[in-house]
């Protein structure tokens, strides 16, 4: 699938989480393929605001072959979704330091999803 095809996937996935009532939505971006910060950035200024609360992102494999994505593709989306304080996992198949296995976290005394996560670094 050709990267504009790859976007107009995405943009239609974005529309249909929206409509998902879950205690959490997540999305995962396997592999990152093409620069999916970019669709999320134009997303939160048409919007205000990601529809989902947890992000997952990993490379393309192939047997034992892994397809990194471009690090400008990572620093992109990092960038937007840190602004978001939406936390990310990284899959085993991504090289990419620091290392990152966020998840949601909730509050002992509350039913919706407060802005601080628990971080896992990989050592």
């Amino acid at each position: 699938m050709p990267q504009r095809g790859g976007v107009r996937a995405l943009k239609a996935y974005l529309r249909k989480m929206r409509d998902i009532d879950a205690a959490v939505r997540f999305m995962s971006v396997e592999p990152l393929w093409f620069d999916a910060g970019r669709v999320f950035a134009e997303w939160i200024e048409e919007n205000g605001a990601l529809p989902f609360e947890w992000l997952i992102v990993g490379a393309a494999t192939s047997g034992p072959k892994t397809y990194q994505p471009e690090p400008a593709w990572i620093n992109t989306l990092l960038g937007v979704l840190d602004e978001q304080q939406i936390p990310v996992f990284f899959k085993g198949s991504l090289d990419w330091s620091p290392w990152r296995e966020e998840f949601p976290y909730y509050g002992l005394h509350s039913s919706r999803m407060v802005s601080e996560y628990e971080v896992r670094i990989k050592p």
